[in-house]
């Protein structure tokens, strides 16, 4: 029995060792290269990439175009999974990492098809642009494919990562108007919802445009509403339970609070501050900048600096997928960015004929536009979801009165 115990302990202890040898393997060779000289073919020039005490690297390159391929190839080095998510985020293809976990994400996001609109904005973008986000890619490629293991998060899922594409930064971008939008415009809905079914006083006192506390760039001050309305809240809730009857024509007195499926966005804003050159001790203006954005791991933002050809330095943050300097400096001009809170979308009543194979334009009746979209979900069959098109934009659901409404944005 001794013995037995003994063989047993040891061969459990052998696996542990190999198993945290191939554990230590397998991350060791996902870290990104720190030093040395590599030879690649892709590039036109010279790349040298420096990194300061920090981390954080700097460029310097012969052309613009491969400064973003040096920052293509650190982005894949460090980032890849992150920016892996952001692109199957917006084009509806998380399944492919998560099985059938993120398939209802997925087939409701196909709605938009942003991955078909990431190729056309990128078939229609200028040769000037176009040759940089070639090199990105190409740095993204070749970051991805010098890491001697792929990186730890596709061995935990049991996937390949696949190369990186040009539309896939245009995807990236979409990820965000994600994130600072809505993407099935549910204050409009709202608001559509809220003036069908509430008193004009309860409509413009929920709705008010401002407030003492505002002061418009434009100087004109915004219109308050301070009285308030006639009827009590109890009582106007216990109205609302009357109007509003369920889909099988039941009535659910529960329906206003629990279960309407729109919502006020939280607007999320960020701060700016500027300071004139006349308050400070070395002459210069100064700008702060905070983007406020969800906390996460890895944080969003990558700090980088490169060159440019007129021997200027531009450093600050840089959106892994995304060639760009999102906010920073060049030497001369320091800027950053915030939200803008404009209105990005309309959403549109449609008039259909009996069949609901056809809308209304000025023009008479369109027919539907209906494309197909695959959605690859691991280890399982692939799922068909059907996009309904029209001229202003995706069918997108219905309001709350059962009609078909479609979004432009």
């Amino acid at each position: 029995m001794i013995k037995t115990i003994k063989i047993l302990g040891v061969s459990i202890l052998s696996i542990l060792v190999m198993a945290a040898i191939y554990i230590h393997h397998v991350l060791n060779g996902s870290e990104p290269i720190l030093e040395g000289d590599l030879q690649l073919d892709t590039l036109q020039s010279n790349v040298d990439i420096q990194r300061d005490i920090q981390g954080i690297p700097t460029i310097r390159s012969d052309s613009r175009a491969d400064s973003a391929y040096g920052l293509g190839f650190l982005h894949a080095q460090e980032r890849f999974f992150q920016m892996d998510l952001l692109r199957k985020n917006s084009a509806g293809e998380l399944s492919e990492l998560f099985s059938a976990l993120a398939s209802k994400f997925d087939r409701n996001i196909r709605i938009h098809q942003f991955r078909k609109r990431a190729f056309n904005a990128y078939e229609n973008m200028t040769m000037q642009h176009k040759v940089i986000l070639d090199a990105y890619t190409q740095g993204v490629n070749a970051g991805l494919n010098t890491l001697s293991s792929k990186p730890f998060e596709y061995h935990l899922l049991n996937v390949t990562p696949k190369n990186w594409h040009q539309a896939d930064t245009l995807l990236v971008l979409y990820s965000m108007y994600m994130d600072l939008q809505p993407e099935w415009s549910q204050s409009e809905r709202s608001l559509a919802a809220m003036k069908d079914l509430l008193p004009r006083d309860w409509f413009a006192f929920l709705t008010s445009q401002g407030g003492y506390w505002d002061a418009p760039i434009n100087g004109a001050a915004l219109p308050e509403v301070k009285q308030l309305p006639e009827q009590a809240l109890a009582e106007l809730i216990t109205n609302l339970s009357e109007k509003i009857v369920s889909r099988n024509g039941v009535k659910n007195n529960n329906l206003v609070m629990q279960d309407y499926p729109f919502f006020d966005q939280i607007h999320y804003g960020s701060n700016n501050w500027s300071v004139s050159g006349k308050l400070t001790e070395h002459g210069s203006a100064m700008v702060a900048d905070d983007m406020h954005l969800g906390l996460r791991v890895p944080n969003i933002w990558y700090r980088a600096s490169w060159y440019l050809n007129d021997g200027r330095r531009v450093t600050g943050a840089t959106l892994p997928g995304t060639p760009a300097l999102v906010a920073g400096s060049n030497e001369y001009v320091a800027w950053g960015f915030t939200n803008s809170q404009g209105d990005y979308h309309d959403v549109i009543e449609l008039k259909v004929n009996e069949s609901a194979t056809q809308y209304l334009t000025d023009t008479g009746w369109q027919n539907f536009k209906i494309e197909k979209e695959i959605i690859n979900i691991k280890g399982q069959d692939s799922e068909e979801v059907d996009s309904k098109l029209t001229q202003l934009g995706p069918v997108i659901g219905e309001n709350h009165n059962g009609q078909l409404i479609a979004m432009r944005w």
